[in-house]
């Protein structure tokens, strides 16, 4: 039986095609992703102050 050369990269292409499959398959999945949620945080980071009824009415430092 005599085999064309289109036939035989018809094919070869199949074969690594299905060889490779798995793997690109396997490559999606241990990829880092893309986006990443972050942790929401326990306790605000910075200074708090007691909320004074006066302060609270007066504009701020960057107030224009």
């Amino acid at each position: 039986m005599d085999i064309a050369r289109r036939g035989f990269l018809k094919g070869a292409l199949g074969a690594v095609a299905l060889a490779a499959a798995p793997a690109l398959w396997l490559f999606a999945r241990l990829a880092p992703r893309r986006i990443i949620e972050a942790i929401p945080g326990r306790r605000y980071p910075g200074p708090l102050r007691r909320r004074d009824d006066a302060a609270v009415r007066k504009p701020g430092r960057w107030a224009g």
